[in-house]
């Protein structure tokens, strides 16, 4: 999550949003505490419905248009360097 706070700061036209189901209670001492940049969205319990729950985390990038252009689940340096240069090409 602080490598999210970091591709913000450099592509701040971006919009980068996170999903959990916790409660604005629970996640907003963890999100301000760490100083995260981005838009959570909490009590997100259709998300999970949607995706299935193979696992956290799980990138989605959507272009311009509405069209998801990549999804990877789980992460590393090789998916992140991935997911960023995707990100890229978008702007």
């Amino acid at each position: 999550m602080p490598e999210l706070s970091a591709w913000k700061d450099e592509m701040p036209d971006v919009m980068f949003f996170s999903s959990t189901y916790e409660s604005a209670e629970i996640a907003r001492p963890v999100i301000e505490s760490r100083g995260f940049n981005w838009i959570p969205l909490v009590n997100d319990t259709l998300f999970t419905k949607y995706i299935g729950n193979n696992g956290y985390p799980l990138t989605v990038v959507i272009d311009k248009e509405d069209i998801v252009v990549m999804a990877e689940y789980g992460t590393s340096a090789t998916q992140r360097e991935a997911l960023k240069e995707k990100i890229r090409s978008l702007i």
